[in-house]
């Protein structure tokens, strides 16, 4: 599942030279959906708070981040509201390369689910050039693990066991 809705976009809005990031890279629905060339920049420093239609369990949260060419590494770090102990919950970092989607496995950080993630630039910014503007948000996926409890099925031994029973009670009525 991809990420519904924007709770908050916080870039920074400037560069590394401190000139502003284009408008277009700052409109926080371009994270959501699945991957499609629209981004949201987070700039150095920035983060982008994004919810889900279903409560974030264990499972796999893949980001994709868009950055062209040879580009230097690009991180950011993820983190999951956990709604039972309110408070964030570190899950890990991604960065740039690869290029595409970059998958973190999650386990065990929220109680009964998380509602939301956050993911928060932490690029070293010495690393890039002026016209620099940290890590790009594509898109945000999670495929949790957590599903319904199984229903639980007999065993062969408990099913033939169960038939002999009740073979044993038709011969003892009649």
């Amino acid at each position: 599942m991809f990420a519904s809705s924007v709770i908050d976009a916080n870039s920074t809005g400037i560069n590394k030279d401190g000139s502003g990031i284009n408008p277009s890279r700052l409109n926080g629905n371009n994270a959501l959906g699945a991957a499609d060339g629209a981004f949201y920049s987070l700039g150095f420093g920035g983060s982008l708070t994004l919810a889900f239609d279903n409560m974030i369990g264990n499972g796999e949260i893949t980001v994709w981040e868009t950055t062209g060419g040879n580009y230097p590494l690009e991180l950011a770090e993820i983190y999951l509201w956990d709604t039972v102990g309110a408070a964030w919950e570190y899950a890990g970092s991604v960065t740039n390369s690869p290029q595409g989607g970059q998958s973190l496995l999650v386990a065990g950080l929220c109680d009964t689910g998380c509602s939301s993630l956050r993911i928060v630039d932490a690029s070293n910014p010495a690393l890039h050039n002026d016209a620099a503007d940290g890590f790009d948000v594509n898109a945000i996926s999670v495929q949790s693990y957590d599903g319904p409890t199984p229903t639980d099925v007999p065993a062969p031994a408990s099913l033939a066991l169960l038939g002999l029973g009740l073979a044993g009670l038709g011969v003892a009525r009649r």
